[in-house]
């Protein structure tokens, strides 16, 4: 093995363990490491989730550790109903959107889990009634 060979591969298991140490090393030591089913039960516990009946609900990826619970249109693939996200097992806001257009305003919440509305904030849309 040649002498660049070797200096290439201690280069590219230095660059390996500098990325552990900056990245990975932090979250495992302070507690940051994703916890997408505290997420989705905090996401589930929402009983102000809106979907259209022929709508499908997606979870996602939602910042960099968060998960988000959205409502989507099958065909267009854009958000119609719902889109509410959650980071560490606590909740973070609540969207409505119809056609892929934010309705009305949002909902964020504090470390608490107190409400800040903005905009009037997040309200499920009012069911049809039913008159006859």
């Amino acid at each position: 093995m040649s002498v660049q060979r070797i200096l290439l591969w201690v280069m590219l298991v230095g660059a390996l363990i500098v990325a552990l140490w900056m990245f990975v090393l932090p979250r495992v030591i302070f507690g940051l490491a994703c916890d997408h089913e505290a997420d989705r039960q905090a996401l589930d516990a929402q009983t102000d989730f809106y979907c259209p009946v022929n709508n499908k609900i997606v979870y996602d990826a939602w910042g960099e550790c968060g998960l988000k619970k959205e409502c989507l249109d099958p065909k267009s693939g854009v958000a119609d109903g719902s889109k509410f996200a959650a980071l560490g097992g606590r909740l973070q806001s609540k969207t409505l959107y119809s056609q892929g257009k934010q309705v009305g305003g949002w909902t964020g919440y504090d470390r608490d889990g107190k409400a800040n509305p903005e905009g009037g904030g997040y309200q499920v849309p009012a069911k049809p009634s039913t008159q006859h």
